[in-house]
């Protein structure tokens, strides 16, 4: 009931943050996840507040399913943006911590951003335990790479280099 008020107040005042914010949680609410996620991404440009940031986040963070944050994560994988898919796959390991597809891209981004101390358990965990046998091999030769960029983690003193996207891509 509330969208229609907060889009006459768009209409009026296009950079009201505090608009987008409602505007956005109500498109969650009712599960117009795209339009919410729009509304609640736009607060970050056009608010400087900390309060509005901070709970468009937390609205972000809470307004998909597991499988639409697994997606989102993919996505942002396959578009090079590893920083971007930690987020999302994070969300589908919350909802379910048995989500081998969502431990294999996560720990991939994290090994892909410098992070492999934090990819490899969850490489290793879907090595060893993925039905998916490609899943598995693939985790398995991803793995091999973050021990690498941990390896050269140690020998230059804990500087974190990531893997290039051509080792990624490899397989």
């Amino acid at each position: 009931e509330a969208a229609p008020y907060f889009e006459e107040v768009l209409k009026e005042e296009e950079n009201n943050a505090r608009a987008m914010l409602y505007h956005g949680e109500c498109y969650c609410k009712t599960g117009e996840l795209e339009k919410g996620r729009e509304q609640l991404n736009n607060v970050a440009s056009h608010s400087r507040k900390n309060f509005e940031l901070e709970r468009a986040g937390k609205l972000l963070a809470t307004c998909e399913t597991a499988e639409n944050a697994l997606a989102r994560g993919i996505e942002h994988f396959e578009n090079k943006e590893y920083e971007k898919a930690v987020a999302p796959l994070e969300r589908a390991l919350e909802e379910d911590k048995t989500n081998m597809k969502a431990m294999l891209y996560l720990g991939r981004s994290r090994c892909m951003t410098g992070k492999a101390e934090e990819g490899i358990p969850q490489l290793e965990t879907v090595a060893d335990q993925s039905e998916d046998m490609a899943d598995a091999e693939l985790a398995d030769k991803w793995l091999k790479d973050c021990e690498a960029v941990a390896e050269a983690q140690t020998d230059t003193g804990g500087k974190r280099p990531a893997l290039s996207d051509n080792a990624c891509l490899g397989g």
